[in-house]
């Protein structure tokens, strides 16, 4: 099968990631860059095989549930939990809905524990509104009234960031701005392996 350039360079960053978890399988940074690693193969891989989007996307849903486990204090961990449940969720709506609910439900549920844990970070408020809106848009034709009392939660919850961003300036953080972390943080621990096992030292790259 053809693959893109894109596709390529992240199952290369995949492959680093397996070796560098082979190597060390207790690193809780090792299994969390795995985890990102096959979340962006699923993504790459999303548009012209589901296959090999949803192999990927359930291996990272079962490390993110290993690392929940036995880490439940970790916002890391749990936030990473979130994102794993919502792509599954994403990944099967348009074949399982029933399926897909029970993803959006786990993802609303460990939002709040992690809201009830970490109160005073706005991204968990952030990622519980993007679930709940991805969950009252897959049930809105067959549980109408639960989806109407989901959206007024979600607009309660944009009301309080609103709020709270105005009060503080901006905001302090974003789903968008942990997904830019993981990447760096993928990209740093992939260049340096790089370098080791080619021996090349000089340089630098932009990440």
């Amino acid at each position: 099968m053809y693959q893109t350039a894109a596709e390529d360079h992240y199952l290369e960053a995949l492959d680093v990631a397996r070796h560098l978890v082979a190597m060390n399988p207790s690193s809780q940074s090792a299994l969390h860059d795995l985890v990102v690693s096959l979340d962006k193969v699923g993504d790459v891989f999303l548009s012209a095989d589901r296959e090999i989007a949803q192999n990927h996307y359930l291996e990272s849903l079962r490390i993110t549930r290993q690392l929940a486990a036995a880490n439940p204090a970790s916002q890391e961990a749990m936030r990473d939990l979130v994102v794993s449940l919502n792509k599954i969720g994403s990944l099967l709506t348009p074949v399982d809905r029933a399926a897909a609910e029970a993803n959006y439900l786990e993802a609303v549920e460990t939002s709040r524990q992690l809201i009830s844990y970490f109160p005073d970070d706005r991204v968990h408020l952030q990622l519980l509104g993007y679930t709940l809106q991805k969950l009252s848009s897959l049930i809105e034709d067959v549980k109408p009234k639960e989806a109407a009392r989901l959206r007024e939660e979600i607009r309660v919850i944009l009301c309080q960031l609103k709020d709270y961003f105005k009060s503080n300036k901006g905001p302090v953080g974003s789903t968008r701005e942990i997904r830019s972390n993981r990447d760096r943080t993928t990209r740093r621990n992939y260049y340096q392996h790089a370098r080791k096992t080619t021996g090349n030292t000089s340089g630098s790259h932009t990440q």
